[in-house]
């Protein structure tokens, strides 16, 4: 709360072991806040030392102790495309079009709602799979 970061996942939630003596994080920065050539710009420009304080500061809001936890920290920057919408963009014909398709060819991609998130990917995938299952019958 109150961070320019989309916070961390522990990322052996889904281990089946009762006790986890270590675990790793991963933690997320989208870097959303200003213009994607500045936040390029700083991306690539500033060091391990600066992101490595950077994200120990931040999550040192809510776990004060985090500094004598840490024992690595391994950076990757990665750059997501993920479509803007622009103005209109929602209502725009050919995204609704391909949003409606049917026959032989099916799109199921997030992008058809207008919004790259995982949600829209999910639902356009089911509804995808649904059509095709009732155009071979089996729905």
């Amino acid at each position: 709360m109150h961070s320019p970061t989309l916070g961390y996942v522990d990322a052996t939630h889904q281990t089946l072991r009762t006790h986890v003596e270590r675990t790793v994080w991963t933690f997320y920065w989208a870097l959303a806040e200003g213009s994607a050539k500045d936040n390029r710009r700083l991306l690539l420009d500033k060091d391990w030392n600066y992101w490595k304080e950077a994200i120990l500061s931040d999550l040192e809001r809510v776990h004060p102790d985090i500094r004598d936890c840490v024992s690595r920290i391994d950076l990757m920057r990665m750059g997501h495309a993920m479509a803007r919408p622009s103005v209109g963009a929602i209502f725009d014909s050919d995204r609704r079009r391909l949003a409606q398709s049917s026959g032989r060819l099916l799109f199921a991609n997030s992008d058809l709602s207008g919004f790259s998130i995982f949600e829209e990917a999910q639902y356009r995938g089911v509804h995808a799979a649904e059509q095709l299952l009732r155009a071979l019958g089996k729905s």
